[in-house]
């Protein structure tokens, strides 16, 4: 199954989810065959999304740019950092990305354009109630990608 997989993106969502991602990958290959340059580390970015938080009564189709607040995009990356590590110490190559918006249609934006073969986020639990009311993040990513999702629980 993991010779398929070229490029992957992983939703870093809390420090549970970081240990299970790399329970997931550490038994996995981490190099994939290339047409005429033999093997090559699959490449894993790790992506965490903030959901924008409005401070006014209305919310404005607009996202605040990172250059207003580098403390929080620097933050971000240190969120990351000891994922990417260890997927770097497990051979594989990775990248940290961090994105501003509603966590699905990024998550999906980021896959597209990094022609993502697997997507691997975690679920958060919600309650039947919770699911209709907020929705799923995974659920929403389950149906529209384009490419395979594992949740994991």
């Amino acid at each position: 199954m993991t010779e398929d997989w070229g490029a992957i993106l992983v939703v870093d969502d809390d420090a549970e989810m970081r240990d299970l991602v790399h329970d997931v990958l550490k038994d996995r290959g981490h190099q994939v065959t290339t047409a005429g340059s033999g093997r090559v580390p699959i490449h894993v970015s790790v992506i965490h999304v903030m959901v924008p938080l409005s401070v006014a009564p209305i919310t404005i189709k607009s996202m605040i740019p990172w250059n207003k607040y580098p403390k929080l995009k620097e933050a971000n990356h240190k969120l990351l950092e000891p994922s990417v590590r260890k997927l770097v110490k497990a051979g594989y190559t990775a990248k940290p990305l961090c994105r501003v918006g509603k966590p699905a249609e990024e998550i999906m934006k980021v896959a597209a354009k990094q022609q993502a073969d697997l997507i691997i986020m975690g679920a958060q639990g919600l309650g039947a109630i919770d699911r209709f009311l907020l929705g799923s993040v995974s659920t929403r990513v389950v149906q529209q990608a384009t490419c395979a999702v594992l949740v994991v629980r």
